[in-house]
């Protein structure tokens, strides 16, 4: 990431694009799988999919504080999906892979 993309947007970057929150993909232990989309008002038509992830664990933030780190990518004009996991990323791929 650039390293501005570590902070929040600036209340300017927050108009580049609007949010589709928390989409059900699936669900896993009866907890619900989800992604963030980031669209930006002038887009290219093309798609960036983050997996979000840190020591193979995911957490959720509210898209308002994360559009940040995808910012340089909406300002190219790229639609950017935020994807959750639960729990251990480890854990998810062994058992999708019986």
């Amino acid at each position: 990431y650039p390293r501005k993309a570590l902070g929040l947007p600036t209340s300017a970057e927050l108009t580049t694009a609007t949010y589709v929150r928390d989409v059900i993909y699936g669900h896993r232990d009866g907890m619900a799988l989800t992604y963030d989309v980031f669209k930006p008002k002038k887009a290219n038509g093309a798609l960036v999919v983050n997996m979000v992830s840190a020591g193979w664990r995911s957490s959720w933030g509210p898209p308002e504080e994360r559009q940040a780190r995808y910012q340089w990518l909406i300002d190219k004009g790229f639609t950017v999906v935020a994807l959750h996991h639960t729990g251990r990323l480890v854990d998810e791929l062994t058992a999708s892979a019986k």
